[in-house]
């Protein structure tokens, strides 16, 4: 039987421009990888590229415009999405135990 200390944790926060996957684009997000005990394995973050054809939702800026900063921060230096997912998946799998992905 697995116990809870055997697990790995993956939490992640995603920043959106918008509500529809699609029309709008997650433009960042971060993980950290930790144990039930508070042992942590690192912290992955990354800008994503905007999806083709993808524009912010106008709610959603108004929202990153009242908050100084935060577009900022989501939205600088972006990398391509194949190039970001290709790094974030070696980097689930050097994790270790078994995992499990939470998002917040």
């Amino acid at each position: 039987m697995t116990e809870l200390s055997d697990w790995t944790y993956v939490v992640t926060d995603i920043e959106v421009d918008g509500p529809w996957a699609g029309p709008n684009s997650m433009r960042s997000f971060a993980s950290v990888a930790a144990t039930m005990d508070g042992r942590t394995f690192g912290e992955f973050e990354a800008v994503l590229e905007p999806l083709p054809g993808s524009a912010p939702n106008s709610r959603t800026k108004e929202w990153f415009d009242s908050e100084p900063g935060t577009w900022e921060a989501a939205t600088a230096n972006p990398e391509p999405i194949v190039d970001v997912m290709g790094r974030y998946v070696e980097w689930i799998r050097s994790l270790p135990g078994q995992r499990v992905h939470c998002h917040v």
